[in-house]
């Protein structure tokens, strides 16, 4: 779709220049053809369009477009447990799929304020969160069937099982992605005690 823009944008841009030098400025048929293609590049490179993670332009990072990509199929499988969180017919269910959903949201907002991160939670986003999202769709599959049975609902409590593990997972994921801040603060902490024994 963005390149259908640019294509659109670059055309429109090198029809017009390709008309208004033949027929304004009388340059010979050539050049003509050769201003409106150079036009058309360099419209078509000029609408490029500039992503960005929070803050930073995801062509100044290193795997831009991969770390982009991971982010984007993590906000889709965040959409997922929400919907299906919201929706489930189980309390407990309903209860851990928000809680993962929130715990889901907290790490990707942490992301999104530290790119350079995003590499390093490479299996949260590609494992654990995909995980999450494909138990979520499977038990709105199961419990649209409506089917009651010993089966049914060994599969409910398996997925609650799943739902509690994941949780734990992310939760240790964030302060694995934490630590640096957690170091930070105890280093900003000692430093401040010192300043206070000094000034005593």
């Amino acid at each position: 779709m963005v390149n259908n823009r640019q294509t659109i944008f670059g055309g429109i841009a090198g029809i017009i220049a390709f008309l208004t030098s033949i027929f304004l400025f009388n340059f010979p048929l050539p050049m003509g053809i050769i201003i409106s293609i150079g036009i058309y590049f360099g419209v078509f490179f000029l609408t490029k369009p500039t992503y960005r993670i929070g803050s930073v332009d995801i062509d100044s990072i290193a795997n831009g477009k991969e770390i982009k990509d991971l982010l984007d199929k993590a906000g889709y499988d965040l959409k997922i447990i929400e919907s299906s969180g919201k929706n489930a017919k189980h309390k407990e269910i309903k209860a851990n799929a928000e809680k993962l959903h929130h715990n889901g949201l907290n790490i990707l907002n942490y992301l999104n304020k530290n790119p350079k991160k995003i590499l390093s939670a490479r299996r949260f986003l590609s494992y654990y969160l995909d995980t999450a999202s494909d138990i979520m769709e499977k038990y709105t599959e199961f419990t649209n069937t409506n089917l009651k049975s010993k089966e049914m609902e060994e599969i409910y409590s398996k997925t609650n099982r799943a739902l509690v593990i994941l949780n734990e997972a992310f939760e240790k994921q964030f302060l694995k992605l934490m630590q640096n801040e957690f170091f930070d603060i105890e280093a900003d902490i000692n430093v401040l005690e010192k300043t206070l024994k000094m000034d005593e």
